[in-house]
């Protein structure tokens, strides 16, 4: 439009020096060319603000769209995370390296949260400012995300709680091992320094209230002890996943039973009087 009234601003000014030379006063019609250049002037500031304000609303829908496109990717490759995750494993280094790897998944996920937090708040903005298409279907884009996440997040929570339960069992178990092996070592070692049953009717008296002291503080406790070790070492075993490899925690069940039958059989042997 500036092109046409620049060329009606110039017929204008020709007809007002033509009337001038006449005596005619013809300067209303340049006031009628300066009024219509400032309507022209406030359509092309409205236009403009206009074309500002579209430019502005489209690089906020693809912003929005842009980030709703990545998080849903995010929630994809989370779950193909958590799907291909296995059984929690029977040994301890294995445990703390499955718990390592579901608190990653955990940090990953509390990121998404913020992630969709702040893509909730452009789609406000979107539908505030009136630049969403569909102000229900934005919102409950951004509430199928949390959702999801929300899904994630518990399944990660319980992993998370099943393999600290795990592990503190396997732990219980090899501290308790532990205890069990060293009891019977000592348990060994003091049937290893009973002297040869004696002869004599006093003697054989005091060796008798020796064993019934062995067996009251040492033996029976320790029979106790293999019980709750077996029944822990089973439990781990029987509830172990398909795919979950039991080897070390059965032998090592294998391993005191044998040196618990062991020293029964020698306590057996050594007291048969």
């Amino acid at each position: 439009m500036k092109k046409p009234l620049q060329c009606v601003r110039q017929q204008a000014n020709d007809l007002v020096n033509k009337a001038g030379e006449q005596g005619v006063d013809a300067t209303h019609l340049q006031d009628e060319i300066d009024n219509v250049t400032d309507r022209i002037n406030d359509l092309q500031a409205k236009l403009d603000d206009r074309c500002n304000e579209l430019q502005s609303a489209a690089t906020a829908v693809a912003q929005f769209n842009d980030q709703a496109k990545l998080i849903n990717q995010h929630l994809s490759v989370l779950e193909k995370d958590l799907d291909s995750m296995k059984a929690p494993g029977r040994e301890i280094k294995i445990v703390r390296g499955q718990l390592e790897d579901i608190a990653k998944i955990v940090s990953r996920i509390n990121k998404l949260y913020e992630e969709i937090g702040d893509l909730e708040n452009r789609g406000e903005r979107l539908v505030d400012y009136g630049f969403a298409a569909d102000a229900v279907a934005t919102r409950d884009q951004v509430d199928g995300f949390k959702r999801q996440i929300g899904k994630l997040d518990e399944r990660a929570r319980n992993r998370e709680d099943e393999l600290t339960s795990t592990l503190n069992k396997l732990q219980e178990f090899y501290q308790l091992h532990v205890n069990v092996m060293e009891g019977i070592n000592d348990a060994n070692e003091q049937v290893r320094r009973f002297k040869p049953v004696g002869s004599e009717v006093d003697s054989i008296k005091a060796q008798q209230e020796d064993f019934r002291t062995l067996k009251i503080k040492r033996i029976e406790p320790l029979a106790h002890a293999v019980e709750d070790c077996n029944a822990l070492g089973q439990g781990l075993i029987q509830t172990a996943g398909r795919d979950v490899n039991t080897n070390n925690i059965e032998k090592d069940v294998d391993k005191m039973n044998e040196r618990w039958n062991d020293l029964k059989d020698r306590v057996s042997i050594r007291f048969k009087y």
